[in-house]
This record gives C-alpha cells, structure tokens and sequence, in this order.
C-alpha cells in the first residue's frame, strides 16, 4: 500500500502563532551593516579608537649592493696631503713655585686605618692548615 501524503511522519504544517522573519518581505537584518569598530577605514567616528598596525608582506632582500661598503669609507678629514685636524693644546706639568709648600704638624691622637696593607717588602701570609 502506498502512501499518497507527501509528509512524512506526524508534523503537519499549521498556522504560526505570531509573525515570523520568513513571512515579511523585507531585507534581512545583515543588510544594513554599523560602522566598523576595528581598523582605520570607515571607522565609526563616536567610538574610541585603538592604535591599529598594518600587516604587509616581508620585504625582499636587495641582493644589489649601492655602495663601496665599509672598507672603502674616507674620513671626511682626510685630505690627499693627511688628515687635517684642529690645532691640539699642549698641557704643561705643575709650575714649580718660588715659595715652598708648607704643611702645619699638630700634635694629635694615633690615628690607625683598618685592612690589610700590602708591601712588597714584607713576606706573603703563610697559614699551616693541619687538617
């Protein structure tokens, strides 16, 4: 026996209860889009914006050398007669003085600076370690 009822199983199809999105005619609601909240183009200008950076391709590698290198680098100051520099000033040592310097000696309390002093004329510390 063949069945004629092109619905297969219990499910008829009946009136909705309320309007439904397949029963209007009107546009779907991702036809009209809001401005776009990431990026820099056709930003929505009400909201804040965050720093945004620009992904591009890597950049290839010139393989076309467009200088001598480092090897070949002249000094500006070089000259073809030397190298030309600014007149240096010469110091001079202490100037003797005439009058000797004098030091005032007063009469004060020993006065001892802690740590070891080394000397090269006394003898290296020598600790026999009997263990």
């Amino acid at each position: 026996m063949a069945n004629t009822e092109p619905w297969v199983g219990t499910w008829r199809p009946h009136r909705p209860r309320r309007p439904i999105a397949a029963m209007h005619q009107t546009p779907g609601p991702n036809k009209y889009l809001l401005p776009s909240l990431t990026g820099t183009s056709k930003h929505d200008p009400t909201k804040s914006k965050s720093p945004a950076f620009s992904m591009a391709s890597r950049h290839l590698q010139s393989t076309v050398h467009h200088s001598p290198g480092p090897a070949h680098f002249i000094e500006p100051n070089t000259t073809r007669t030397g190298r030309h520099t600014a007149l240096g000033v010469s110091l001079k040592g202490k100037r003797q003085s005439q009058v000797k310097f004098v030091t005032v000696m007063k009469r004060k309390a020993p006065s001892f600076s802690f740590g070891v002093h080394h000397s090269q004329y006394k003898a290296p510390l020598i600790l026999n370690d009997d263990n």
